[in-house]
């Protein structure tokens, strides 16, 4: 049984709910994938949604006509509203509107007064195959390589749901989440890494924004190697799904995301990249500060001097205010400025604006 990351979310009305039950949240799925499947914990029945609508005072003295009369007869009796951003769910003790989307989990979600359900993900059943999936016939023995030539960069399935489309390979993605526990979910994953160094630039940079989402799939670890042994199939290449940054910089995110669970290769190119002269991301700089600071802090003038810029210093300075206390990032920020690799006035605004007087 799978369960969804976060105890599942609710979304509003402008997103789709998954109609196959078998779909899940997964943990890093990079999108919002809504529950199917919430069950309420205090009066023990499912959850249910109606896209369109909202409550209204009156509505949970009314619970138990929301699944059975007509949307007009409610919206007469003041029982709900139309509101096409919202959806209104409900099971037999409580209701609740979603205008966007929110996690079951999420403390910070509910911080603004807004009451909580007791509601939980149900559990979604394990794929089985054999199967037909939008319309892609999936066995034992597919053939995972073709699969993903078709699908990585969203121009397959045609009748993929709309909520798989919140990024090119996102469909791709979840059939091997969907499948972790098959062989062919790890020859998906296996099919996806080996495209890394495709001769198209929108394949390489579908299968970067696989892995910058989720770091924990199997063969993420491919993209130490990819990027090392292939620079140049990344660095100063444009991104096609994001023009105005470098392919790179999606595969310095998962490199990041690497380093931060213990990968002991992401961690040494992700020193190596902040000591070249090249750009570097915010998230990968915050790494290198959250597994080796005292490193970090001891080749930060030469990570500054690598690729002196006002985006480079506003990144170090803003990762240096979050792991060190303030008294040692005024030092380092002095030894910063000391580099005079900035116009005077113009470090010393940033600095004032990010590590304070």
């Amino acid at each position: 049984m799978n369960f969804c990351d976060g105890g599942g979310s609710l979304v509003g009305g402008m997103r789709e709910i998954p109609s196959d039950p078998i779909d899940f949240a997964w943990p890093d799925a990079g999108a919002i994938v809504a529950c199917c499947h919430v069950v309420c914990a205090a009066c023990r029945s499912e959850v249910r949604s109606i896209a369109g609508v909202a409550s209204t005072d009156t509505t949970d003295d009314a619970l138990g006509e929301l699944g059975n009369a007509s949307l007009d007869q409610l919206i007469a009796r003041g029982l709900i509203v139309r509101d096409a951003s919202c959806r209104l769910y409900f099971c037999a003790c409580v209701s609740h509107t979603e205008d966007y989307g929110r996690s079951l989990d999420d403390d910070s979600a509910w911080d603004d007064g807004i009451r909580r359900p007791s509601w939980r993900c149900g559990g979604h059943a394990p794929m089985t195959l054999p199967t037909v999936l939008d319309g892609v016939s999936l066995d034992d023995g597919a053939d995972a390589g073709a699969i993903v030539a078709r699908t990585l960069t969203g121009a397959e399935p045609a009748t993929r749901p709309e909520w798989t489309r919140e990024y090119a390979a996102l469909w791709t993605h979840r059939l091997a989440r969907r499948l972790a526990h098959a062989p062919l979910g790890l020859a998906i994953a296996d099919a996806i890494a080996d495209r890394l160094t495709d001769g198209d630039p929108r394949v390489r940079a579908a299968v970067a924004d696989v892995f910058r989402r989720d770091p924990t799939l199997p063969t993420a670890d491919r993209v130490v190697a990819a990027l090392r042994d292939h620079s140049s199939l990344f660095v100063d290449v444009p991104n096609p799904f994001a023009p105005r940054e470098p392919l790179d910089a999606w595969l310095q995110i998962a490199i990041a995301r690497r380093a931060l669970l213990g990968d002991t290769e992401a961690i040494a190119l992700a020193q190596q990249i902040a000591l070249a002269p090249r750009g570097k991301t915010t998230t990968l700089l915050g790494a290198l500060f959250s597994v080796d600071r005292d490193w970090t802090l001891g080749a930060i003038e030469r990570i500054y001097a690598s690729a002196p810029s006002h985006d480079l210093a506003t990144n170090l300075l803003y990762q240096l205010t979050r792991a060190v206390d303030h008294q040692t990032a005024i030092a380092v920020s002095d030894r910063l400025a000391s580099l005079a690799l900035l116009p005077p006035d113009e470090y010393r605004d940033l600095a004032r604006q990010l590590v304070g007087p």
